[in-house]
């Protein structure tokens, strides 16, 4: 598997894989398809030494995709803290996709010196609670009943984690 900084033409991939988590449902805070635009538009906003997107490459194939977006615009009392997000195709899940995604991540954020890493997830999200777990992740917040997916309310839970040396941001 190669990890590389996503470029344009990654966008349709991306997209294909983000609108397999809409329709997974309880994955993202989306409830109907993105269109291919929108991720072609985010794409050029990129800034790959601030907010960098990497893909997972797997035999030529975009296997997944994972985000470090700025918290809170990138303000400047927490410009070291960013937003993690993480995506995986359907049929390449298990696969050891998100874990490199996440340990590629961990090597940006020692270059772009980031701190912390927080995420949003819901709560009943459990294969990305999980995996978060394991990652070194612990809830750092709930929004109780605001997600409203099929006629249910779920908690938004905030993760966090603190990398606190060079030594734990390289794995």
């Amino acid at each position: 598997m190669n990890i590389r900084h996503a470029e344009p033409q990654d966008a349709d991939a991306i997209n294909a894989i983000y609108n397999q988590a809409v329709a997974l449902g309880l994955a993202t805070a989306e409830d109907q398809p993105v269109p291919v635009e929108a991720h072609r538009r985010w794409l050029q906003k990129v800034q790959p030494d601030r907010t960098p997107v990497l893909i997972a490459d797997l035999d030529g194939r975009v296997a997944g995709y994972a985000t470090l977006n700025d918290y809170r615009y990138g303000r400047s009392t927490v410009a070291h803290v960013r937003e993690i997000s993480y995506y995986v195709h359907n049929d390449l899940k298990r696969q050891g996709v998100a874990t490199a995604l996440y340990q590629a991540c961990l090597g940006e954020c020692a270059l772009i010196g980031v701190t912390v890493l927080l995420t949003y997830v819901i709560a009943d999200n459990v294969p990305s609670v999980t995996f978060l777990r394991r990652q070194g992740f612990a809830e750092w917040g709930r929004f109780p009943g605001i997600v409203r997916w099929r006629g249910k309310t779920y908690d938004h839970v905030v993760m966090g984690r603190h990398l606190a040396s060079q030594s734990d941001t390289i794995l």
